[in-house]
């Protein structure tokens, strides 16, 4: 069937704004069009991990998830764990200390990122923007990133090497990393616009008041269209519609909300100390209706800036993460390290339950995606960058075989699994940073 079998273009655009912010829709999807919505998202977590807590013992299908994992539980059949898989260009090779720089400024550029906290500044194109230049034109965005720390380029962040590496995981070139969202407002808001956005502030405040929404735009316009769905497709809208809405009443309620306390430092603003898992669930909600209309296929998240400090005062973490890192075999430090990774995880699986939530035909926008979460820090106390945490989600249509646990060869890169999920994506690259081979996912 024609992908506008029923509608033309011109009644699509015609819908209000709602038209390119559609979820997959039956009457107007062809096996093309799906076949063309593969997603790819990536999840970076600073400071490594835990690993006795974390690491997964036995291969293939029947493993059992070690306790930082076990939220994860409801999603084991959609997921692949990777051991010893590392980042060679992440470690010092000459450079000294700034592994943290190194952490993130390499994680998904697979380069050795030069040593400069001047205008000298040199990565690499990263994975994520690689996969976005071959769907460039297929969305509104080419990519989205996001991150939940705020955060510039300029200046020395880490030992010498420049903030730029520190607050960044997506490069668009060697020279300029990708710029990021730190605020859900923001980020919200340049997705599906603001409604008062034309209105001075003595009229926003009012219409905000009036809890004026987004919808209120496009629903009248999208009244015709909606009656020449089918039935089923009629609910989807209605259920994305709903969604968007609860979305739009959380991020309009974000001035009013309660904030942690001692999530505060002295550098932070009032977004940025807003309760970290209210706020990192916000993100998930809006990355997952990017994804379901098509706003964009390739997205990022940065749950902290490489070697981020924030304290987690919700689950009674009173010090900064990079600070307990630094274990030292201390059993208090190593407790709380651990509270931090399973929350991490448990915040992970929310996501996950959110695409799995979505249905596209007979799968769901999990099935449709790949979603990489890991770090490039093993232990943090060691600054190692070998067998990395890594979790790989989701089957890429059907292109990936899930739910296994898979040993490779020690310091194997992991530019090798990036070279693997570019084929499952219909995105095939011959060769990426320091790659020697691809990891084949089927």
């Amino acid at each position: 069937m024609n992908t506008y079998d029923h509608f033309s273009r011109r009644q699509l655009i015609k819908a209000g704004g709602v038209a390119m912010s559609f979820p997959y829709l039956e009457s107007v999807a062809s096996a093309k069009a799906i076949e063309s919505k593969k997603r790819a998202v990536f999840i970076f977590a600073p400071n490594g991990v835990w690993d006795p807590d974390w690491k997964v013992q036995e291969t293939g299908a029947d493993f059992q998830l070690p306790r930082s994992l076990e939220s994860l539980a409801d999603h084991k059949g959609q997921l692949n764990f990777f051991s010893n898989l590392g980042h060679e260009k992440a470690r010092a090779n000459g450079d000294g200390a700034g592994d943290h720089a190194r952490s993130s400024g390499t994680f998904l550029t697979a380069q050795q990122i030069r040593k400069t906290s001047g205008k000298n500044i040199r990565a690499g194109v990263s994975f994520d923007q690689v996969l976005a230049a071959k769907k460039r034109g297929l969305c509104a965005f080419d990519s989205l990133e996001y991150s939940m720390e705020d955060g510039g380029i300029a200046g020395q962040c880490d030992s010498g090497y420049s903030c730029a590496y520190v607050n960044n995981i997506s490069w668009k070139n060697a020279q300029l990393p990708m710029s990021r969202e730190s605020r859900v407002r923001d980020a919200f808001e340049r997705l599906f616009g603001d409604p008062e956005a034309h209105l001075g502030k003595k009229q926003q405040a009012q219409a905000r008041m009036r809890e004026s929404s987004v919808l209120d735009l496009v629903r009248s316009e999208s009244n015709d269209l909606m009656k020449r769905l089918s039935k089923s497709d009629r609910e989807k809208i209605v259920e994305y519609q709903d969604s968007l809405r609860s979305l739009e009443k959380r991020v309009q309620n974000l001035d009013k909300i309660e904030f942690d306390k001692d999530f505060k430092t002295p550098d932070f603003t009032r977004h940025q100390i807003m309760d970290y898992e209210r706020k990192v669930k916000l993100f998930y909600d809006v990355m997952t209706l990017a994804l379901q209309t098509n706003k964009t296929q390739v997205c990022s998240l940065m749950l902290g800036r490489g070697g981020s400090n924030l304290r987690f005062g919700s689950i009674g973490i009173k010090e900064g993460h990079h600070t307990l890192s630094h274990h030292k075999n201390d059993e208090n430090k190593i407790e709380q390290l651990k509270k931090i990774d399973r929350f991490h995880i448990e915040n992970f699986s929310y996501f996950l339950s959110r695409l799995k939530e979505v249905q596209e035909g007979s799968s769901n926008l999990l099935d449709n995606s790949l979603v990489l979460f890991g770090s490039c820090i093993r232990d943090g106390n060691r600054h190692d960058h070998h067998d990395l945490p890594v979790i790989l989600a989701g089957n890429a249509g059907g292109k990936v075989k899930t739910g296994e646990s898979r040993v490779f060869n020690e310091k194997t890169p992991l530019a090798n699994l990036f070279l693997g999920m570019s084929s499952a994506l219909g995105t095939a690259i011959q060769k990426f940073g320091d790659s020697d081979g691809l990891i084949d996912l089927n």
